[in-house]
């Protein structure tokens, strides 16, 4: 017991993981399939989606931890060939997972779940997702926040259907120190 005390004792402040809060503004496009239905309509449809989410970034190496939650919309689709429309919903999600930083260029790959709500009723499902994504800084804003672009590709494992989008992304976040961005080169 004693050797345990003596070594929590030894690590030194510095050891806790640094947190960088951030804010996230998606929008896009979506193509949804139904995936149970053999005998039904199953042709893809495209929508426009979009999110609002907040999120932390936990840990300043090259690998690093995400954890983001937020408030997304998939609006209804337009009709089909066949006259069939896929339902828009709103949703409440909650996702977390690793952030590759190269140098720069971020990659991330978040996976969770969203408790969502059919446009103009109040059916509600939950359903999981993967959301894999990449981002440039491209502006530093003060000396402590940077404004980051990028694309995802949200991919939506519902048990009615399939959907999997792209989405442009731009990411305001705080940083311990000022971004280093790819026409600023190097820092000595």
């Amino acid at each position: 017991m004693a050797i345990f005390s003596l070594s929590v004792l030894s690590v030194p402040l510095s050891a806790t993981p640094a947190l960088s809060p951030y804010l996230v503004l998606t929008g896009g496009v979506s193509v949804t399939a139904e995936t149970d239905y053999s005998s039904f309509i199953t042709t893809p449809a495209a929508s426009a989606t979009a999110s609002v989410q907040a999120g932390l970034v936990i840990g300043d190496s090259i690998w690093a931890a995400m954890i983001q939650g937020g408030q997304s919309y998939q609006a209804a689709t337009a009709f089909t060939a066949e006259w069939y429309r896929y339902r828009g919903f709103y949703s409440l999600n909650l996702a977390a997972g690793p952030r590759l930083q190269l140098r720069y260029l971020d990659i991330y790959l978040l996976g969770g779940g969203m408790l969502a709500r059919y446009n103009l009723s109040f059916s509600y499902f939950f359903f999981p997702y993967l959301e894999p994504g990449a981002a440039i800084p491209v502006l530093n804003w003060g000396d402590h926040f940077s404004i980051d672009l990028g694309l995802s590709a949200p991919v939506y494992l519902r048990a009615d259907s399939f959907s999997v989008g792209l989405r442009a992304v731009a990411t305001v976040s705080y940083n311990k120190e000022q971004v280093v961005l790819p026409w600023m080169g190097k820092e000595e």
